[in-house]
């Protein structure tokens, strides 16, 4: 089989080359990034209020205004996770780290531009990527079981506490996380954790915990103080800044080269998400970099490899979706069913018999990755106004939003309440200097590792030799074995190297 169709695939062009889907694309952005920059609005959220209005739309301009609309949220969830600390979907964890930082030393324009070149430069490769390699993607997943899926999610995980040396509290706090995560019915169905409730079945819902945990709790450390900025002297406030960081990722082009390789591979793999392709592409920006030291406090490195990574790993979890029929996440779920309202089936099928189809969607998303950057400037050029606002007037606004947020999914009056309890739990978590992120990594991912560890045991149940000879699965495994031992070892080392005290 040939690797590269290159007449369907010009056959996608000429599906693309046409005004009404290039405006498609176009409303689909715009809508996109204004959905993600709400709290607690995911790209799976925002598809879904869509859906029923393109019904009756031709179907490559159904299946691009929403796939649009997902590549639009994703970047709209790192503004709000630069300019307020509080990530809008889970690919946008990473985002906070150093996007944050930079808003708070008065970077804000130029976090705003960096975040928005990464995004789209690093969907622009992953989708030329996919392009080309569309049709023999088949290897790399087929590389990753349950047992590597699950020390990959741990790793993710553990990577946060390599932050800033936090890794006790980090592990600590992730671990809750993950106990969190696996509140509702198990892999086999038995209810854990729900208190006899039937609302928590389906396990906490995710708004109301990211929400309270990290909004809430920054909202509440917000009041008292006149402004998000801690370095007003030297605070941004031109648009040439905004260009000053778009002109970043372009210079750190090893960075993004690797971040949209991780972003890629990662966003191939069922259920894996784009949150664990951030955060490993943030923890392998920061092993090789000469500013290690700056990630965590407002490094443009850390926030390139983290929106880069973000973006790329859509482009990766697409093509999963369209070759295999796998929607590995909420998202690419919902635009499964696009797909299929339009008449076609993702799967082996579609990439045997509409191929042209695929590379439509393929080349739609490229002009896509290059619309974006217009979009992006429209909206930050006014969104990091924002800061600006007086924290009495932004910190009623956020509370009002988040509420909304919370009860808006499931229009349950319940989730209000586990948003306040997170909220207390967030507030606290800070108060004792521990960090909240990896809290909702763990969250996140729980429900993920609970799954992919009931598969390891039903697939290697009294054979797990059998996994010691996966040289992928014992590379992970040794990774998260040293990461999370890093703190004996490093006491073991401290106490050799202590010097003697001579006697007296």
């Amino acid at each position: 089989m040939e690797l590269v169709n290159y007449s369907a695939m010009m056959d996608g062009l000429s599906l693309i080359l046409m005004p009404q889907v290039m405006l498609s694309i176009f409303c689909g952005l715009v809508l996109g990034v204004a959905f993600g920059a709400m709290p607690g609005v995911k790209g799976s959220t925002a598809i879904a209020i869509m859906l029923p209005f393109v019904y009756y739309f031709d179907p490559i301009i159904s299946i691009m205004f929403l796939s649009s609309v997902f590549t639009g949220s994703n970047f709209g969830g790192g503004i709000l996770a630069i300019l307020l600390g509080m990530p809008g979907n889970s690919g946008a964890i990473a985002t906070v780290f150093d996007g944050y930082p930079m808003t708070q030393n008065g970077r804000q324009n130029e976090a705003l531009g960096i975040g928005l070149v990464s995004s789209a430069v690093g969907a622009l490769v992953s989708w030329l990527i996919i392009l080309f390699a569309i049709q023999s993607i088949g290897k790399i997943v087929l590389l990753f079981g349950p047992g590597e899926m699950l020390m990959l999610t741990l790793f993710a995980i553990s990577i946060i506490g390599m932050i800033k040396g936090e890794i006790s509290k980090a592990l600590l706090t992730g671990i809750i996380g993950l106990l969190l995560g696996t509140v509702g019915a198990s892999a086999y169905g038995a209810p854990r954790g729900t208190f006899g409730s039937i609302m928590l079945i389906d396990g906490l819902p995710l708004a109301p915990v990211t929400i309270g945990v990290l909004a809430i709790a920054m909202i509440i450390e917000l009041v008292g103080k006149d402004t998000i900025i801690t370095d007003q002297e030297n605070a941004q406030s031109e648009f040439s800044d905004i260009i000053k960081g778009m002109l970043y990722p372009l210079k750190d082009k090893v960075n993004v080269f690797i971040s949209t390789i991780i972003g890629v591979v990662i966003g191939l793999l069922p259920a894996a998400g784009s949150s664990i392709a951030a955060t490993l592409s943030y923890g392998v920006a920061q092993s090789h970099s000469k500013k290690r030291k700056n990630f965590g406090n407002g490094e443009p490195s850390g926030l390139v490899s983290a929106e880069t990574a973000n973006s790329s790993s859509e482009a990766g979890s697409m093509a999963t979706m369209m070759a295999f029929g796998i929607p590995g996440s909420g998202v690419t779920a919902m635009l499964m069913a696009a797909f299929m309202m339009a008449g076609y089936v993702p799967g082996p099928y579609l990439v045997r018999e509409d191929m042209d189809v695929a590379y439509a969607v393929v080349w739609g998303n490229i002009v896509s990755s290059i619309l974006l950057v217009i979009v992006g400037i429209i909206f930050i050029r006014y969104f990091c106004k924002v800061i600006y606002i007086p924290t009495q007037i932004l910190v009623s606004g956020i509370t009002v939003l988040a509420v909304i947020g919370a009860f808006g999914v499931r229009s349950l009056y319940m989730d209000v309440i586990v948003l306040c309890i997170f909220a207390l739990f967030g507030y606290l978590l800070k108060l004792a200097d521990y960090p909240a992120l990896p809290v909702v990594l763990g969250f996140i991912l729980g429900d993920l590792v609970d799954a992919q560890f009931a598969r390891t045991v039903a697939l290697y149940s009294d054979r797990y030799e059998i996994l010691l000879q996966r040289p992928l699965f014992v590379g992970l495994l040794i990774f998260n074995i040293l990461i999370f031992t890093s703190p004996l070892i490093r006491w073991g080392i401290n106490k050799i190297r202590r010097p003697k005290i001579a006697d007296s």
